[in-house]
């Protein structure tokens, strides 16, 4: 069961609402999970975990791809940051698994903004 919410949805299935404002706020948490592995890293982090833009203003099959992409990447980062959690919590050194899990999350993350056409497609 995820933390985070779905879209809420009408009687046909479909999503409504604020989808933008669900989806930035899942791009968002992701990205404050990110920092928090590479908080715990110190200096091998990287540079790259400043790199926040998500992408805004597509058609609906984009968005559709999107919010999948999304969808996974949220559920990749809330079960690795669990377990690295449950890890530290029983004395276990976790370094390695939160590289591995930060590496893993910008790779997909630069997989799926590569899909979006423009640079207008992006918001900070």
């Amino acid at each position: 069961m995820s933390a985070i919410p779905d879209f809420p949805t009408d009687d046909m299935g479909t999503p409504t609402g604020c989808e933008e404002d669900v989806l930035s706020a899942r791009w968002a948490a992701m990205h404050r999970s990110a920092d928090a592995l590479a908080k715990m890293l110190g200096p091998q982090a990287g540079p790259e975990r400043n790199y926040s833009l998500y992408p805004v203003g597509l058609p609906q099959h984009d968005r559709t791809e999107l919010e999948a992409g999304t969808a996974d990447l949220c559920a990749m980062m809330e079960l690795g940051v669990y377990a690295i959690l449950q890890a530290r919590e029983h004395g276990a050194e976790a370094k390695v698994a939160a590289k591995a899990l930060l590496r893993r999350f910008e790779d997909k993350r630069r997989r799926l903004l590569s899909e979006v056409e423009t640079e207008a497609d992006l918001a900070a």
